[in-house]
């Protein structure tokens, strides 16, 4: 059985177009493209398979971490384009239950598996003030530093041990 075979058969997979056969083999791919990206790659939780109605097409829930918010993505293939007006329609017409999103992610799909992901929010946002990003910043250099004390400390550890050792 070949990989391609293999994914066709995923249970969420087999699940979904039981329940929806008049959706296109391609966006479904897309879909799982963007659905095994996320729970499997990044690690995401509570992944979701989900179909809009409204556009007859699935898209993927999920959360980035455990206290995240839950988030939307839409999958598009890359060749394809999306005009204001869809975008917009995307925040009327994606939703889980009553749940409706204020920022959705585009899944730019590429046919060699990878997957980028732009966030799209439904209104202005906010940029960070200069101090908070700055104390971030400050943050992950003192975390990165550490974390090379810490590499140069085992890797150094490891060495006196192999030293000792009688050969």
């Amino acid at each position: 059985m070949t990989e391609r075979e293999t994914v066709w058969k995923h249970p969420v997979l087999v699940q979904f177009l039981q329940q929806h056969e008049d959706c296109s083999p391609v966006t479904v791919h897309y879909a799982f493209q963007v659905y095994l990206n996320l729970a499997e790659v990044r690690g995401w939780r509570d992944v979701g398979f989900h179909y809009c109605r409204e556009l007859k097409t699935p898209f993927v829930t999920g959360r980035s971490s455990i206290s995240a918010a839950l988030e939307a993505a839409y999958p598009v293939a890359m060749e394809d384009s999306l005009s204001h007006q869809q975008i917009q329609t995307l925040f009327t017409a994606l939703r889980v239950g009553q749940h409706q999103f204020d920022r959705i992610m585009l899944a730019m799909c590429a046919t060699d598996g990878s997957v980028v992901y732009y966030h799209v929010s439904n209104s202005i946002v906010e940029p960070e003030p200069p101090e908070n990003s700055d104390m971030r910043k400050q943050q992950w250099q003192k975390k990165a530093a550490s974390r090379k004390r810490h590499l140069a400390e085992s890797i150094d550890s490891f060495s006196q041990s192999q030293e000792d050792e009688p050969s």
